[in-house]
């Protein structure tokens, strides 16, 4: 089994609103913002749904993160 596989779940896509609110909650560290997303995420979910979403926007998210200096 490969843990790494990506595309297991149906991807996430944040409005423009929904990124700026979630990183005004979450700081400015990356782990922060990943632990952000990840509760946007699992918030209002049992526990196996949230384990379906595997796969976020991730260029669109990591553009805006490398943008504001939190990814290299």
């Amino acid at each position: 089994m490969n843990r790494g596989a990506r595309g297991k779940g149906p991807t996430v896509r944040l409005t423009e609103a929904q990124f700026t609110a979630l990183l005004a909650r979450a700081g400015s560290t990356k782990l922060a913002v990943r632990l952000a997303l990840r509760d946007h995420l699992v918030n209002g979910r049992s526990m196996s749904e949230a384990a379906q979403f595997r796969d976020v926007d991730r260029s669109a998210l990591y553009d805006k993160l490398k943008r504001m200096g939190l990814r290299s």
